[in-house]
């Protein structure tokens, strides 16, 4: 199981808030750089959920060689969206995302939703960064593809569930 955790921007504040959360019991941690740890959250958001969605899978299944390319595509993707936006990134998050993910049983969000006829987040993740490309003029149709493959889903949930 892949085990997730709190950031925190780093302000004059965030020590407490972090040492309540820690003591609570939650992994809580204080980012030097917020906008690099949310864009590589977004990146490992952007491959997970729809990915495994699409293929009916379990989260470690975003591991799976066969999906190397398609991971990677979106990554490239969104690296270029987050240095248009300021935010340089590292290459090497399909190795990160298949580190983390691996062997994990879970079912992301995104499958969930889409189980219980919801909405899923998709035009917040893969939509919004092809939103957020084009205003810059960079294609991503990777991304695009990817929402509306999860859109077309989101649209036979809700008509199955009638």
């Amino acid at each position: 199981m892949a085990k997730g955790y709190t950031i925190l921007e780093d302000h004059e504040r965030s020590s407490r808030i972090a040492a309540v959360l820690n003591e609570a019991g939650l992994d809580c941690r204080i980012s030097a750089d917020i906008k690099r740890d949310v864009w590589r959250k977004v990146v490992f958001n952007c491959v997970v959920n729809p990915i495994t969605t699409i293929i009916r899978g379990k989260v470690g299944d975003i591991a799976n060689p066969l999906l190397n390319r398609l991971k990677q595509l979106v990554i490239d993707e969104c690296i270029a969206v987050a240095a248009a936006e300021g935010v340089p990134l590292e290459d090497d998050l399909g190795e990160q995302v298949n580190a983390t993910y691996a062997g994990s049983d879970n079912i992301v969000s995104m499958e969930q939703d889409l189980l219980r006829g919801r909405v899923t987040e998709i035009d917040y993740l893969n939509g919004a960064v092809a939103a957020v490309g084009a205003k810059h003029g960079l294609r991503c149709p990777v991304n695009e593809s990817l929402t509306r493959i999860v859109k077309a889903m989101e649209e036979m949930s809700r008509r199955t569930r009638r």
